[in-house]
């Protein structure tokens, strides 16, 4: 593969500047499209049938949303990656993450599992908290090298053994996209370090695949946002996504409740 292709300032790329707050608002739209599928057709199938007596067609519409939405979380890795290293406050980015993981956690389970209370699965905010808190501690032991006189072999063992504990913690709390998100945004954080964004954006989505289904394989389709972000901020609002994602989750909720029961 060329990798110096992704480089290149084509035609296509000047023509149409990507800033990240169109990302944003392209994963946010493709995420709204993927749950309406997971939280009103997955879940009211039985009503859905009534109205066009085949369960066929419901089951057919769900795969399309559902093909579609697998796009919108490694849009969001990859800012969530981006926004990690530019940042002024890391510490202060995670602890946000986390708490609008917690605001976020009954919405999720009310959406997705009828229950206020559900334990055996968390919302997708706390992949994000756990990730950028490793890439945090990466950061902090980078720092503590020379005071510490570490060498890059000790560097290395702490560092994998930091990520290690992120992984097995998103795992073990069963978080959305459980240990595979927090690999995946590592991994297109490392990437984007190096300057080779597309390049992390397709490994990303490898180990989607790998780790999460054949279905994540309709997340490649992403890669043509990643092509085109320019590297912008562009305007927008910074709370945007920690509303929007409780938010729409409520909507949905109460979309069903009072339409479809």
């Amino acid at each position: 593969m060329d990798f110096d292709f992704f480089k290149k300032e084509t035609y296509i790329r000047k023509r149409i500047p990507m800033p990240a707050s169109y990302l944003k608002y392209i994963a946010i739209i493709i995420m709204l499209i993927d749950h309406i599928g997971a939280a009103l057709l997955e879940r009211e199938v039985w009503f859905f049938y009534q109205k066009f007596d085949s369960y066929e067609m419901v089951l057919e519409i769900d795969e399309v949303l559902r093909s579609i939405g697998r796009i919108a979380f490694p849009l969001f890795a990859f800012m969530i990656a981006e926004g990690a290293i530019h940042t002024r406050n890391i510490k202060k980015y995670a602890v946000r993450l986390f708490i609008f993981g917690v605001i976020s956690e009954i919405p999720f389970d009310l959406a997705f599992f009828d229950k206020p209370f559900y334990f055996d699965s968390n919302n997708v905010f706390f992949t994000l908290a756990i990730a950028v808190a490793v890439i945090m501690l990466q950061s902090e032991l980078e720092k503590i090298q020379y005071e510490k006189m570490l060498s890059y072999q000790e560097v290395m063992i702490g560092k994998m053994l930091i990520l290690g504990a992120g992984v097995l913690a998103a795992y073990f709390l069963n978080t959305d996209y459980s240990a595979c998100g927090v690999l995946v945004i590592y991994v297109m954080y490392s990437a984007i370090l190096l300057g080779q964004k597309e390049i992390g954006y397709i490994v990303g989505v490898v180990l989607l695949i790998l780790m999460c289904g054949e279905i994540e394989k309709w997340s490649i389709f992403g890669i043509i946002f990643i092509y085109l972000y320019n590297g912008e901020r562009g305007k927008q609002n910074k709370y945007l996504f920690y509303i929007f994602y409780p938010g729409h989750l409520i909507l949905l909720t109460l979309i069903r409740f009072f339409l479809f029961k």
